[in-house]
């Protein structure tokens, strides 16, 4: 009896410390997925763009409304 549960629990401490040493390997020797930051870069700026943009197409607007209300007629 003792014999058996005793092999039970070397067993399950060897199986243990194997998962762990497998997931710490797995962990530093591989290379992670990663996608291609330049794209996602890319589009943010030109997002960025689009929205400084579209503010000063804007004012300009409101700016020459305002400008043609002095207007001599």
């Amino acid at each position: 009896m003792f014999n058996l549960l005793y092999t039970a629990i070397i067993t399950f401490i060897i199986m243990l410390l194997l998962h762990h040493l497998y997931n710490h390997l797995q962990y530093n020797l591989t290379i992670p997925k990663v996608i291609n930051p330049n794209t996602i870069i890319v589009e943010d700026l030109k997002e960025i763009a689009k929205e400084k943009i579209e503010p000063k197409e804007k004012e300009k607007d409101e700016l020459k409304e305002y400008l043609n209300q002095f207007k001599k007629k």
